[in-house]
């Protein structure tokens, strides 16, 4: 029998890799939630397979100070800001352990794609009035996007009471890919992150 139900959690690592290009990063200091689906197969007593489709919202916001020349430091003061969301689809094989059939401890591993959809607040050059006032942004906005195939690497333990499951879960993401595509808006700042550590939590309803 299939069980289905809901994913939650937040994840612990930033989304970004910030470049150093004569800016002064301000990362977005806020809790990433992590909302989703989750349906699972099993295959066995002690094996299954699960696919869950994730949603994270993403936030990032920068100041450039100025860009490094060898005649000294060129340029106006700039705040910039994107956001956005990522969709992330893993499908991992999961692997139990232990002989009680009420709490069970697993390991899983897998794959995952990744879709990352990011909108950018930047004053368009030059901006009216020139330069604008210090926190100020112009109405200009891109839009970059990002796609990526990774492995995935986790472990938890399943709490179950009847036909309910409650498990917590630690799972790492390795994301093969870093480039945008798009308007290339935040491609020399930010890079998405290659590593993405996760703590879920997972309800479902099923045998």
């Amino acid at each position: 029998m299939m069980t289905f139900g809901v994913k939650g959690g937040a994840q612990l690592t930033s989304s970004f890799q910030f470049k150093e290009i004569g800016m002064f990063e301000t990362e977005a200091k806020y809790v990433r939630p992590i909302l989703g689906l989750t349906f699972e197969k099993p295959l066995s007593q002690t094996i299954s397979i699960e696919a869950d489709a994730l949603y994270n919202p993403e936030k990032y916001r920068y100041h450039q100070d100025c860009f490094p020349t060898k005649q000294g430091c060129i340029g106006q003061p700039l705040d910039w800001e994107t956001h956005g969301h990522t969709l992330e689809f893993p499908v991992v094989v999961k692997k139990f352990w232990g002989t009680d059939i009420r709490d069970r401890f697993f390991a899983n591993t897998g794959i995952s794609v990744r879709s990352m959809t990011m909108s950018s607040w930047a004053p368009p050059y030059p901006c009216d009035p020139t330069p604008p006032p210090s926190g100020t942004f112009c109405d200009y906005i891109q839009t970059d996007t990002h796609g990526s195939f990774g492995f995935v690497f986790g472990g938890g333990v399943d709490f179950r009471r009847g036909h309910f499951h409650f498990y917590p879960e630690l799972r790492y993401t390795r994301w093969l890919g870093n480039e945008w595509s798009g308007n290339n808006n935040v491609v020399n700042v930010l890079r998405p992150n290659q590593n993405a550590l996760n703590i879920l939590l997972g309800f479902t309803f099923g045998k």
